[in-house]
């Protein structure tokens, strides 16, 4: 009886022993999962050319012409990366941004908070619930060009979102929204 107390117990440290190099190695395998979706995350974007001179691009000109339209009190500015008109349609400003060919890459336009979804908003509020939402900027993307944007400083592939700065005590930053309701920190302000 004693041998057979001996073995079961000896089994049972083997077999605890076992679990717990297991479990160890499970756990491994997930913070390096987790790390690889890090170092994904991060990946640099191709850098954006920059703008020469302080001339507007006639290919800028001509394509918000042909994708924007005839409207009056056009105002051109050139900054590091585009050309950028501003401009009022439909009783809505807007600002329209052309690459470094002269190519529309997307319009933003300032949005209220009432104007996001429903859904949006109560993602916003369980994510950040003591949160004040501020200004939303609207990047409705040209799906035809792969140049990427740049708001708020930050380079990013572009395609439509909402970017909403948020204010939770002394923080002030701005996440990134899309249309299926993906929230994501995008910069601390």
């Amino acid at each position: 009886m004693k041998k057979f107390a001996i073995l079961s117990l000896a089994l049972l440290v083997v077999f605890t022993i076992g679990q717990f190099k297991a479990q160890a190695s499970v756990n491994e395998t997930k913070n390096v999962i987790k790390k690889e979706k890090t170092e994904e995350k991060q990946t640099e974007r191709p850098k954006l050319k920059k703008l020469e001179g302080d001339v507007i691009n006639q290919d800028s000109q001509t394509n918000f012409y042909m994708t924007i339209g005839n409207v009056p009190d056009i105002k051109w500015t050139r900054d590091v990366y585009y050309d950028i008109a501003a401009y009022n349609k439909d009783k809505q400003d807007l600002k329209a941004y052309f690459d470094i060919n002269g190519a529309f890459v997307g319009t933003t336009t300032i949005k209220k908070a009432t104007d996001l979804s429903s859904s949006l908003q109560k993602n916003i509020k369980k994510l950040y619930p003591d949160a004040t939402l501020g200004q939303v900027t609207y990047f409705q993307a040209n799906e035809g060009n792969t140049t990427d944007m740049t708001l708020y400083g930050v380079q990013f592939e572009s395609k439509t979102e909402y970017f909403v700065e948020l204010s939770q005590g002394e923080s002030k930053f701005v996440v990134m929204c899309d249309n299926q309701g993906d929230i994501s920190l995008f910069k601390q302000l």
